[in-house]
Order: C-alpha cells, then sequence, then structure tokens
C-alpha cells in the first residue's frame, strides 16, 4: 500500500469524522437540548428564586399599578428623534418611548420596520420605560428639555406625586441601537418607595400570529431563554445585568445597570398576550439617581457586538456555523450591493459555492468510474477464486492497494451539510431576509415559504432528472429523494430552498459537461 493511498484514506477519515460530530452537535445544540431549571440557594448576579403568593414570608412579585390620574392642563407632546439607522418616538405621557422605527432599503425603495407602537388608553402598563411606584404613580409628565448634536440626543421630563418627584432623561445613540435611561428620584423619608421600569417585548404586527416571543436572562454566566409560554408566573431573577426579550428579528434587552440599583427582575405577561419586562429597584427612602442602558434593535452580529457582546448569543445564526453564516451574509449584502436583489444575490452565491467545488466533482466522477471498474473487477475475482477463499482475499488487498481507497470526491454531499443549517439560520432569522422580494407577483418575502410552492416543484423535477444520471440500482433513491425533499422543504424560507434548486440544477449542467467534453 503507497503513501499516497494511506494518507488519502487517513484524511477521508478525519474529515468525516468532524462533519459527522458537527453535525450531532449542532442537532444536538438546536433540537435535543435539555432546559435547566436554574434553581439553587447562592444568592448570585442573576441568579433566579420563586416568589411566595403570600406576603408572609417575602414580598411577592408586584404586577399592579396605581395610576395617579391628576388632570393635566397640557395636551401629550409627542418628539421624535431621527437616528442613523431609524427613528424614535417619545411621548409625555408615562415619559415612555411611544413608537420605535428601524429604517432600511429594499429593491431600491425605503421602507421601516417598527416594532413598539403606541399603546391604547387602556394598556398604559405596556408604554416602554414606563416608571411605576409601589403607591400611587405619576402618568402624566413634562418636557424640561431636548438637546441633540450628530452624535446622540438628550431628553429630560419630570413628573410629581404625593411625596417626591421623578425626573427622567433619555439618552438616544444615534450610530448606534442604544438607549440609556437616567432616573432621578426624591422622596420623603416616611415613605419609602420602589421603583419599577416597564419595556415591553419587540412586535411586529405582521409576524403576530406566527412569531415566538422569547425571554432572555443572563443566568451564571450563560444566557438562559424561555418561550413566553413557558415562563412561571412566580419566578424572577436577583440583580440581573442582561435582561429582556426578544422575537424572530429583534431584541429589547437591559444591558448596564452601573449603580447595581436593581435587586429583581421579572416577566409580566398582559391580557393581550404580549410580553412585558419588569426591573424592580432597591427600596429608597430619601433620593437616588441612577442609569441604565438598553439595546433596542435587530438581531445582527454587527449591531448587537458594539453595544454589547454578550447579545450575540441571541444571534440566531451564531453557534457551530456561525461564522459560515457570517460570513454568507457579508457576500450576500457584498453581491446585493450591485444587483439590488437578493434572490439574484442568493443565485450568485450558490453558483460561486458550485464553482468552488468543481475540483471535488471531478474527483467524484472520477471515483465512481475507478469505484464501477474495482466492482467489476471484484465480481471476475470471486468468480475465479470461489474455492479458494485465502488466495481471493489476497487478490483483494492487491486491487485495493492498485485502486486505492478513493479521495474526497464522495464527501461531497456532506460538505453541503455546513451550509444547509448556516443558510437555513441565515434566511429565517436575518432582518436583511426579512420582506425581501425576489420575482414581484410571486416570491414577495425570502424568509416565508414559497406560496405557489414552484421553487419545491423545480427541486423535486431537479432530483429525478438528476437520478438519470446516477447508476440504475441508485434512480429511485433519487426519485424519492426528489418528492419527499419537495414535501419536506415547502414550508421553508423561499430562499434557502432557491438555494437548493440552483444548486441541483448546477450540478445537473456540471455533470452534463463533465460527460459530454470527457473531463472526467
Amino acid at each position: 500500500m503507497n503513501k499516497k493511498t494511506v494518507f488519502q484514506f487517513i484524511l477521508q477519515c478525519v474529515v468525516t469524522v468532524a462533519i459527522a460530530y458537527g453535525t450531532a452537535s449542532l442537532i444536538q445544540r438546536y433540537f435535543f437540548s435539555s432546559k435547566e431549571d436554574g434553581t439553587q440557594l447562592a444568592v448570585q448576579r442573576g441568579q433566579s428564586f420563586t416568589a411566595p403568593e403570600s406576603v408572609q414570608v417575602r414580598k411577592p412579585i408586584n404586577r399592579e399599578i396605581d395610576f395617579l390620574d391628576t388632570p393635566c392642563s397640557a395636551q401629550e407632546v409627542e418628539t421624535t428623534i431621527q437616528a442613523q439607522w431609524g427613528s424614535v418616538t417619545f411621548s409625555t405621557d408615562g415619559a415612555s418611548l411611544q413608537r420605535f422605527e428601524v429604517h432600511r432599503e429594499l429593491d431600491r425603495k425605503a421602507s421601516s420596520i417598527t416594532t413598539i407602537f403606541p399603546a391604547a388608553p387602556d394598556e398604559r402598563e405596556s408604554r416602554c420605560f414606563l416608571v411605576a411606584l409601589d403607591h400611587s404613580t405619576p402618568y402624566f409628565y413634562q418636557l424640561d428639555r431636548v438637546t441633540q448634536d450628530e452624535h446622540k440626543a438628550e431628553l429630560t421630563y419630570s413628573a410629581s406625586f404625593a411625596h417626591g418627584m421623578i425626573i427622567k432623561t433619555f439618552v438616544v445613540h444615534k450610530n448606534k441601537y442604544q438607549i440609556d435611561v437616567a432616573l432621578m428620584l426624591q422622596t420623603h423619608a416616611d415613605h419609602p418607595t420602589q421603583v419599577r421600569m416597564l419595556y415591553p417585548a419587540p412586535h411586529m404586527r405582521d409576524l403576530a400570529t406566527q412569531d415566538v416571543i422569547t425571554g432572555f436572562v443572563l443566568e451564571e454566566s450563560k444566557v438562559k431563554r424561555f418561550t413566553q409560554s413557558d415562563i412561571p408566573v412566580n419566578k424572577g431573577w436577583r440583580n440581573p445585568t442582561l435582561f429582556g426579550a426578544s422575537d424572530r428579528y429583534f431584541v429589547n434587552a437591559l444591558t448596564k445597570d452601573e449603580q447595581n440599583m436593581i435587586e429583581k427582575a421579572y416577566f409580566w405577561p398582559t391580557p393581550d398576550k404580549k410580553l412585558l419586562c419588569c426591573l424592580e429597584s432597591n427600596e429608597i427612602t430619601d433620593k437616588a439617581e441612577w442609569q441604565w442602558s438598553f439595546y433596542l434593535g435587530p438581531k445582527d452580529t454587527d449591531d448587537v457586538r458594539v453595544v454589547d457582546p454578550r447579545l450575540e448569543e441571541l444571534v440566531e445564526y451564531s453557534g457551530w456555523f456561525g461564522p459560515i453564516s457570517v460570513l454568507m451574509l457579508k457576500f450576500l449584502k457584498f453581491i446585493y450591493g450591485y444587483v439590488h436583489n437578493f434572490g439574484i444575490a442568493i443565485i450568485i452565491l450558490t453558483l460561486l459555492m458550485r464553482l468552488a467545488m468543481v475540483p471535488l466533482t471531478f474527483s467524484s466522477k472520477k471515483q465512481e468510474k475507478k469505484r464501477a471498474e474495482m466492482d467489476k473487477q471484484l465480481k471476475l475475482l470471486q468468480q475465479k477464486y470461489k474455492t479458494n477463499p485465502e488466495r481471493l482475499q489476497q487478490e483483494r488487498m492487491n486491487l485495493v492497494r492498485k485502486h486505492g481507497f478513493g479521495g474526497l470526491g464522495c464527501l461531497m454531499p456532506f460538505l453541503q451539510i455546513p451550509f444547509f443549517f448556516a443558510l437555513n439560520r441565515l434566511l429565517s432569522s436575518s432582518i436583511e431576509l426579512y420582506k425581501a422580494p425576489f420575482i414581484p407577483g410571486w416570491i414577495t418575502d425570502l424568509s416565508a415559504p414559497d406560496p405557489y410552492y414552484i421553487l419545491p416543484a423545480l427541486f423535486a423535477v431537479g432530483m429525478i432528472l438528476t437520478s438519470f444520471q446516477m447508476p440504475k440500482d441508485q434512480r429511485s433513491t433519487f426519485m424519492i429523494m426528489g418528492v419527499g425533499g419537495a414535501v419536506f422543504f415547502a414550508n421553508f424560507a423561499a430562499g434557502l430552498l432557491l438555494f437548493f434548486v440552483v444548486s441541483v440544477f448546477a450540478g445537473l449542467l456540471s455533470t452534463y459537461a463533465i460527460k459530454k467534453f470527457k473531463l472526467a
């Protein structure tokens, strides 16, 4: 057995094991990861706890707000701040964030995505950055000051209540998705109080019926997530440093508590099935000032990294194949800059990937010929030495030494597995692909399934045509894979299926060219 053959065999085994391990780890991570209850007795930052339902042992979680409905002579004042990434609108009602919009360009047209909307009159507690006290809470504020420059904007609101006053200051960073909230509370010593700040999970109205809202908290150095239906009513976390909620594309989260004023945090489900996040301060007996920082923005590695790298764990295309997803997204953005259509960008990216695999395609075809020749010779050897097993085994070894164990061409199907997972995560969670059109009247959102099932049908046709290029004993398998795959992928993102369709037909053309021009 020559050194080249041994090296090929070892290399093939190493690559196969690596791919198998990566695939198994990915499946374990995304489909079979176990949930932790996170309950321990030691008190740590981010440590969970379960509050009692009675005040006999400890103060329970408070989800009630008693608003002080003092008549306000002034009408509601709204203030809109324009940033590089979009716009925000604040209101004197609750001194709250009224609207949050992200601006972008799709198909050379300006568009926007809104994730925070004005609350209904009977949903005061749903206002973003509403401050609630454990007694009568002021709702009507006055706008004291607005200052801004090219980097940030600052808005200051104030309100009085029976035993003191609140001053709330917002700092909007125009070059990143960060909003700082500074609070100053003054109260009398004989009327101590606790402050609660509420902010909602992102809400995209056109995805409301199919979106999954997730709450998360940094617990013991690990970001722990809960679906909205899995959050226990009385569960909370002490002194969290990262706490918030997310949907498919956006995140609203506390990222910094500089003065360590947060005693506990918990989630607050609303009757209309929305999710609020609540931060509760220590007890205040005189005067206190503190500042919290929040990330409100898309799940994008570049955007979250600027504000808080810990949020990268929430980006759905992170993890094992995160680097592949990020690289593919960068390529897609680069190509999109020239073609201004993400569908065409996906086609070009797929063709470039197929082009990069051409050497492996040649190797695969050569190995098929070798394997066919080897099988033919093995059958002859079996007939010739059927009465002499020892000689048959020796001749088999000689045949293996002559033809080798094969190259990496047989691994070509496995090499597409990382790109499948990476692209699936990318297309289903990247805000760039959301509502991105391909062909008007057919695919208007590459992150959603093909509404007319044309791509699944093309995939099945491509696989059936591919079967006629395979040996006869493998044709039925490829036909079944084509029909089954079309059914399986029917509800996947159209962008992902476009990738597969282009890949299948590109493979058909490359195989035809190899046979036509006898390149292998």
